[in-house]
């Protein structure tokens, strides 16, 4: 007697349709190819290379490269990172230095005997009476480093062109009237070209008019971020890093961490109804 109960799962499965897609590659001739596997119908080898590639797109360890899962640690520490030269910068202003700062929360760490790994645990707020909420949950160990400019250098490797010009422009009316320009038969040059011109945007980049983009200040200095030391990067870079680029690119990371994560559950599905053991 047939098992109907496999077979409707088999069906099932077929239904949904789960396909792979590999990266698009282009051949010495110019054609592009790419592999595409409808994963009932992929081989126990294929299923096993399908399922390490999600894996390392998730979760592997390569400083150039890293997974999604190690990048999202980095975008958050880069955000405290930011956030700790920011506060310090602010209280310089206020004429507290930073040897003050460090002086004062050392004091405290002698006084309790705390250990280097409680530490590792605290933050700013449990140190010093803080009056502005953004930076009352930064890591007390951050804190420090910047006291001793110790905080190292930002890493903008996967900050890309492609994805600051993806936020899009928003312009404050006084930038409006800064990027006014005519033509030579006097009507008025879209805002995006002369912007483009300005910064030296590509054609071929694309920029668009959002209402929920970046100011062209913010833009700017997004545009010229280099890697290069927290203590070395302008205050407007810190505050659109901290404030809008950095939680912009979490929130790409998450989605695509989602995207693995279930392509990983898809192949696992397949994997038990077809009685294959990755492991």
């Amino acid at each position: 007697m047939p098992n109907t109960e496999f077979a409707e799962k088999l069906t099932t499965a077929y239904a949904k349709n789960y396909i792979w897609k590999g990266r698009k590659e282009r051949l010495e001739n110019g054609e592009t190819v790419q592999e595409v596997v409808n994963l009932m119908d992929a081989s126990e080898e294929q299923l096993r290379r399908f399922y390490a590639h999600c894996n390392s797109m998730l979760y592997n360890s390569d400083h150039k490269s890293p997974g999604r899962r190690p990048l999202l640690v980095v975008i958050q520490n880069q955000r405290n990172q930011c956030g700790v030269e920011l506060f310090l910068r602010e209280q310089e202003s206020k004429g507290t230095s930073r040897y003050t700062i460090i002086d004062a929360i050392n004091k405290v760490i002698r006084d309790s005997g705390l250990s280097q790994q409680e530490l590792q645990k605290l933050t700013l707020n449990q140190f010093i009476d803080i009056t502005d909420s953004q930076y009352e949950s930064l890591p007390i160990e951050l804190v420090r480093n910047g006291c001793l400019q110790k905080l190292g250098s930002m890493d903008r490797s996967h900050i890309t062109l492609t994805f600051i010009l993806k936020q899009g422009l928003r312009l404050t009316p006084e930038e409006e009237r800064e990027l006014t320009e005519y033509d030579e038969f006097g009507n008025q040059i879209p805002y995006v070209d002369v912007v483009r011109q300005k910064q030296n945007i590509g054609d071929h980049m694309k920029l668009k008019m959002n209402p929920k983009g970046l100011t062209y200040v913010q833009l700017r200095a997004m545009l010229s971020l280099k890697s290069r030391n927290y203590s070395e990067l302008t205050t407007e870079q810190l505050r659109t890093l901290r404030n809008r680029i950095l939680f912009s690119l979490e929130d790409d990371v998450l989605f695509h961490i989602n995207q693995w994560e279930e392509r990983i559950q898809q192949i696992l599905e397949v994997c038990e109804l077809r009685d294959i053991n990755l492991n």
